[in-house]
């Protein structure tokens, strides 16, 4: 297998250190590069569109509305290493860094809010994870009127300090999403209170036809 390149390894340092389990991509902060300066370059790449200088719409993924919270900085993602990340946004508060991410993913047909969130169980195979616990809200915008809530804690290594975790899985066939902060536990109060707000303002979009099934020119 061949090495990287240069050029992927470059865009490998501006993204964030990622866990993907099953569709749950979730990120430490603390395995992060030095911020940067802010970066005005939004995620309007391919079918990607930015209706604002905070806000998101990816109609390939159908969904709109990801907006960053007061003091968070928007950054630019790299779609060839994680196509699935839609969206991230980082807050550095005392030295402490809390990072948001936005993950899409095509679902298959059939596919339950319930039977997706049972990829969680990805998460605690893979040791990162402890004190895991989903439970399911209502959310009246979303298809099913229901999204799932998961909280944990990130296991402490070495010369890191404690964090948390908290996710909020979402369903608008044939895309399952979900949107995910990791946070210093000092400051998980605030920052879930910046995920809900996140949250509130996602909108689902009516997913693009498949091109089978557009009608021929």
């Amino acid at each position: 297998m061949s090495s990287p390149s240069a050029r992927q390894r470059s865009h490998r340092r501006d993204i964030p250190a990622a866990l993907l389990a099953g569709s749950l991509l979730f990120v430490s902060p603390s395995h992060q590069p030095a911020p940067r300066r802010p970066t005005a370059l939004m995620l309007a790449v391919g079918s990607a569109s930015a209706a604002s200088a905070e806000e998101v719409v990816r109609r390939d993924y159908a969904i709109s509305g990801f907006k960053t919270p007061p003091r968070w900085e928007l950054r630019s993602r790299d779609r060839g290493s994680y196509p699935q990340l839609l969206a991230w946004a980082e807050r550095v508060q005392g030295g402490e860094r809390a990072v948001m991410t936005l993950v899409g993913q095509r679902v298959p047909v059939g596919t339950t809010l319930q039977t997706f969130g049972e990829q969680t169980a990805a998460l605690r195979k893979q040791g990162r994870v402890s004190s895991l616990r989903v439970m399911a809200q209502r959310a009246a915008q979303w298809p099913g009127g229901q999204r799932l809530q998961v909280d944990a804690q990130l296991v402490v290594q070495e010369g890191q300090r404690p964090q948390v975790l908290r996710q909020y899985l979402f369903l608008n066939p044939p895309f399952g999403y979900v949107l995910t902060v990791v946070t210093p536990v000092e400051q998980a109060v605030a920052r879930f209170r910046d995920l809900e707000d996140t949250a509130a303002d996602l909108v689902p979009l009516p997913p693009e036809p498949e091109k089978s099934d557009r009608p021929a020119p």
